[in-house]
């Protein structure tokens, strides 16, 4: 699972509804980078993997669902001066100024970055990118009030009080997606998928507004 994505509305449904088909299945969801997700679904060390789908663009060889359509935001911490701009809700790229801007480095994401400069040049405004290693560093940085983050709707610090998620230009696809290895003939895959998306379906549909194979399957 991608670090940072919110699996505690749906998850714990579809593990239990796929142990009703695999009784004995072996499910140990993992924390990880964008990069040691695509690593464990090439090399064969994760079965699935729930990622966002901007990340997986031009990758050859995988095979993906779309499970929640999201967008992305800006997140700020409560205490910066940029949390003004709550009230309206919305913040532009340009407005960010010479704020610290945070993203992931190209060693974890080739794309992340990328788009997200291409979204601001294309509104005339150059960040003050500072890199990150991973998603986990990104948010512990933001969460110290070291910058602003673009955060997709899934992410969990989405439900905490001390950050601010304003809606921002369009400049990625961060739909919540799980992504397995074409040729993965794991048969636990595809009910696994469906569950997933099932079950994630139904708990956003019940709480739209609470948020501010064999024996075993390898789940990242």
């Amino acid at each position: 699972v991608l670090g940072g994505m919110h699996i505690g509305d749906f998850l714990p449904q579809a593990i239990s509804l796929l142990r009703e088909s695999f009784r004995f299945i072996d499910v140990e969801p993992r924390s990880l980078s964008f990069s040691e997700l695509l690593a464990g679904i090439y090399d064969g060390s994760l079965d699935l993997a729930l990622t966002l789908r901007f990340d997986i663009e031009g990758c050859q060889g995988i095979e993906h669902k779309m499970l929640s359509e999201g967008r992305e935001f800006i997140a700020i911490h409560k205490s910066n001066s940029l949390s003004e701009y709550a009230e309206d809700g919305f913040i532009s790229l340009r407005q960010i100024g010479d704020e610290p801007f945070i993203m992931v480095d190209e060693n974890d994401s080739k794309h992340s970055s990328r788009l997200i400069i291409d979204g601001c040049r294309k509104q005339g405004f150059r960040p003050n990118v500072k890199f990150s290693p991973s998603i986990h560093d990104s948010m512990v940085w933001l969460q110290a009030n070291l910058g602003v983050v673009m955060l997709d709707t899934r992410n969990v610090l989405f439900a905490s009080p001390d950050i601010v998620f304003l809606e921002t230009n369009r400049v990625c696809n961060p739909s919540a997606i799980a992504i397995w290895k074409k040729g993965n003939f794991n048969p636990a895959i595809p009910l696994f998928v469906e569950l997933i998306a099932g079950t994630l379906k139904q708990a956003e549909k019940n709480a739209p507004a609470e948020r501010n194979a064999g024996s075993e399957i390898a789940l990242g």
